[in-house]
């Protein structure tokens, strides 16, 4: 890929949502609607998405707020493919969505 073009990022979505028996519908939403947008669990209330370029970062964000619930507590962070590529895992196995996420596969057009 060329440089100038930019490079494989990663986008990591972390989130707690305040889960009482009103909240439980809104939770259950919001993931469904992350996954919906392509994000993988990496494990509980942590997951990661593959975008072309640190250019579509802004877009892929609003699709994200457009659904967020009331009382939660979200964050994102942005770090290049390399950086998430050196993850280290302490203990515990990568789960079967982690290995389906390294394994994403982009066409350049």
């Amino acid at each position: 890929m060329n440089e100038s073009r930019g490079r494989k990022m990663r986008i990591i979505l972390m989130y707690d949502i305040y889960n009482d028996e009103n909240q439980k519908e809104s939770a259950n939403k919001f993931r469904k609607h992350i996954i919906s947008l392509g994000y993988h669990m990496i494990q509980y209330s942590v997951y990661s998405k593959c975008i072309g370029s640190h250019t579509m970062y802004k877009y892929e964000l609003n699709k994200v707020k457009s659904k967020l619930p009331n009382r939660a507590n979200i964050r994102v962070l942005m770090v290049t493919e390399d950086q998430y590529k050196k993850i280290e895992l302490l203990t515990g196995q990568k789960s079967y969505n982690k290995l389906i996420s390294e394994e994403e596969k982009y066409i350049e057009i």
